[in-house]
C-alpha cells in the first residue's frame, strides 16, 4: 500500500552494506543542510527487526552510526517487536522509536489485507515498548481496501484511537492510494474505493478534533486526489499548516468548484 517496494532488494544484503548505505545517507543529509540534526529516521522497504534485512552483526556498527542523534526512528512489524528490538535499544545512546502500522482497527480487514498480525498483536507490542520505555509511532490507513466510503471516517478515527490508547507519542492518516496491480485488481472488483480530498480532509479534522495526541495527515503524492487546479494548493497548504501546527483551520472555499 505504499510505494517503497519499488526499491528493494529479494535477497539478504551482506554484512556491513546497510552501515555503508547509513554513512553515505547521513553525510549527504549533512551536506544539504547547515542547521543541526537531531532525529534521523531510517525506513527500510521493510522491518528493521527482521533480521533477513538489517543483519543483527550490523546492530553495533549502525548504533555507533547513529549515536550524535537525539532520537532514531525505525520502522517494523509488529509481529517483529521483541529481543531484538531490546538488544539493537540497549547499545542506542538516542531515544529509539518504533513506527508502525496499525493501518485499521479492525482484525477483519487486518485478515483480508494479509498483514500477518491482529489487533491483539499490535496491542503486545505496544505494552513491550511501554514497558522499556520505547517510544512508538502509528500509521493508519484512511479508507484501505474493503471499507467502504460511508464507514471511511469511522474506521480512521477508531484507529486513531486505537494507536493512541496503545501508547502511540503520534499518529500518521495515510490516505489509500492505487499504487500497484493488486490494488487496481480491488479496485476493478469493487473492494477499493477512490478517496476524494474532502474524505481525507474531513478525517484529518475529526482525527485532530479528538485532540488525544499529534495526528499528521501524511501529504506524499497528495496531487492524485485533486480535481480543481483553482484551489488544490490552497487545501494543501491548509493541511500542511494543521500539521505543524494542530490546531483546525477554516475549510478552503472555492467558486470553481464549489459555486454558490
Amino acid at each position: 500500500m505504499c510505494d517503497l517496494w519499488q526499491h528493494t532488494t529479494v535477497k539478504p544484503l551482506p554484512r556491513g552494506h546497510i552501515p555503508h548505505q547509513i554513512k553515505q545517507a547521513i553525510a549527504q543529509l549533512k551536506s544539504r543542510t547547515a542547521e543541526p540534526i537531531r532525529h534521523i529516521k531510517l525506513y527500510n522497504s521493510g522491518s528493521f527487526f527482521d533480521v533477513g534485512a538489517i543483519p543483527l552483526e550490523d546492530y553495533a556498527s549502525i548504533a555507533g552510526l547513529l549515536s550524535e542523534f537525539d532520537r532514531v526512528i525505525v520502522e517494523c512489524h509488529p509481529k517483529l517487536i521483541g529481543a531484538h528490538t531490546l538488544k539493537f535499544a540497549s547499545m542506542l545512546p538516542s531515544k529509539l522509536e518504533i513506527a508502525m502500522g496499525l493501518e485499521t482497527a479492525s482484525d477483519d480487514i487486518l485478515q483480508r489485507l494479509n498483514k500477518r498480525f491482529t489487533l491483539s498483536d499490535y496491542q503486545q507490542a505496544c505494552v513491550l515498548l511501554g514497558k522499556h520505555s520505547i517510544d512508538h509511532r502509528a500509521f493508519v490507513m484512511i479508507q484501505p481496501p474493503f471499507v467502504q466510503p460511508n464507514q471511511t471516517q469511522e474506521l480512521c478515527l477508531k484507529s486513531v484511537q486505537t494507536a493512541f490508547e496503545c501508547g502511540a507519542a503520534c499518529v500518521a492518516i495515510i490516505p489509500t492510494r492505487i499504487t500497484t496491480g493488486a490494488m487496481e485488481t480491488l479496485r476493478q472488483t469493487g473492494d477499493l474505493h477512490p478517496l476524494s480530498l474532502e474524505q481525507v480532509e474531513s478525517c484529518f479534522d475529526a482525527a485532530l478534533d479528538l485532540k488525544l495526541g499529534r495526528v499528521w495527515l501524511d501529504l506524499w503524492d497528495l496531487e492524485h486526489l485533486q480535481t480543481c487546479l483553482a484551489c488544490f494548493e490552497r487545501r494543501k497548504n491548509r493541511i500542511e499548516t494543521m500539521n505543524a501546527t494542530q490546531s483546525i483551520l477554516p475549510k478552503t472555499t472555492c467558486t470553481t468548484c464549489q459555486p454558490g
